[in-house]
Order: structure tokens, then C-alpha cells, then sequence
């Protein structure tokens, strides 16, 4: 009995729903409910495209949370997920255009947030601790790695020269990241000291969540 109500409701429904549309179409309706409809549909859209908008920014923002005052850490598990894009990258072929330009995109955000994080509390630390020159020249490689991404979003990403351009970025970036993860922030974390650290952990991750 159950289920006989329950095909009947749905029947019902579908029913309402055809009628609905044919009165619309009939102008048996006004606009104004059609727009209420679609207003409708919006909205879902909206609360999809919100939800959507949410997990990236808690994606994007999982490598410095998970490290927390380790701040250092935190931009190592940035480079990490940076070079495995940069794998997955490598692992298509031109006839993968959409794939290679959606990997783009999240190469593209995940550099910015970090870039943002790194020149705005990172580097002036850099700096204060005696490492101006160090500093000015990982500022001219941003610039040389936000260079070879406008180019990626310029250019055609099926043509033959691809591979050889991604091997080029990666190669500027792994020299980059390693300068970092092996002399300049190991020997400001020991300059800094447990408070400073935390400190300098906290701005951090209050650029990188505004940048993300």
C-alpha cells in the first residue's frame, strides 16, 4: 500500500510539474513566477558554487594548518603539493587540454597563496635577520616563476614545446625551494627562537587564508 502511495505521489508530481510548465508557456502564468523559479535555481547554484568556493580554500589552506607553528614545514608541504601537480602535469599528453589547464589553475593558486605568504612575513623576517641579499634574490625568482605562469596561461598547452617549458619551471622552482628548505629557513627558525616562530607562524597563516 505503501509503495502504490508512493508511486502515485511521484506520478502526481511529475504531473504538476508538466502542467506547470505548459501553463508558462501558455501564459497562463506570469513572468513573475518563472523568475521565482529561476531565482530558485540561482540560489542552489549560489549555495553549490559557496560550498565548492569553501573546499578550495580548506584544500589550499591544509599544508601551514596541519604544520602549526612549524612554520617552515608548512611551506615545505606547499612546495611538495606544488611538485606533485607538477607530476601529474608531466603525465598528460596534448590531447589532454582541459586536464592540463585545470592542473594549471591549481598550480596557479596554490604559487599565489604561497607567494603572498613568503614576501609579506617571511622575507622581511629574511631580511631583519641579515639576509637582504638572499631576500632580493628570491624576490627577482618570483618574478621569473610568476613570468612562466603567465605564459601557461597565454600560450596553446598542446603544442610540442609544453614539456620542455614545464621542465624549465620545475627546474626554477626545485633551486628555488631547495635554497629555502635547506640554508634560509632552517637558520631563521634558530634565530628566531620558540615565541618567534610561533609569532611569525600566526601572521603567516593570516596572509595565507586572505590569499587563498
Amino acid at each position: 500500500m505503501q509503495e502504490r502511495n508512493f508511486e502515485g505521489t511521484a506520478r502526481g508530481k511529475h504531473r504538476g510539474a508538466r502542467q506547470h510548465e505548459a501553463r508558462y508557456a501558455n501564459g497562463e502564468i506570469g513572468v513573475e513566477a518563472g523568475a521565482g523559479t529561476a531565482v530558485k535555481w540561482a540560489a542552489l547554484g549560489a549555495g553549490a558554487a559557496a560550498l565548492l568556493f569553501a573546499g578550495r580554500k580548506a584544500a589550499m589552506q591544509a599544508p601551514t594548518a596541519m604544520a602549526g607553528a612549524d612554520w617552515a614545514e608548512g611551506l615545505a608541504r606547499e612546495h611538495a603539493m606544488v611538485l606533485k601537480l607538477l607530476d601529474k602535469l608531466e603525465e598528460t599528453d596534448a590531447e589532454d587540454v582541459k586536464t592540463r589547464r585545470m592542473l594549471l589553475v591549481k598550480v596557479k593558486a596554490a604559487l599565489t597563496k604561497h607567494a603572498v605568504q613568503e614576501e609579506n612575513v617571511v622575507y622581511p623576517a629574511l631580511k631583519e635577520a641579515g639576509e637582504a641579499s638572499a631576500v632580493s634574490e628570491l624576490i627577482e625568482e618570483h618574478g621569473d616563476i610568476k613570468h612562466h605562469l603567465y605564459l601557461f596561461a597565454t600560450l596553446d598547452v598542446d603544442t610540442p614545446d609544453f614539456r620542455s617549458r614545464l621542465s624549465d619551471f620545475r627546474a626554477l622552482l626545485s633551486e628555488h625551494m631547495e635554497e629555502e628548505e635547506q640554508r634560509l629557513f632552517p637558520a631563521l627558525k634558530e634565530q628566531l627562537g620558540p615565541d618567534g616562530n610561533r609569532k611569525l607562524a600566526m601572521a603567516m597563516n593570516k596572509e595565507g587564508v586572505l590569499a587563498a
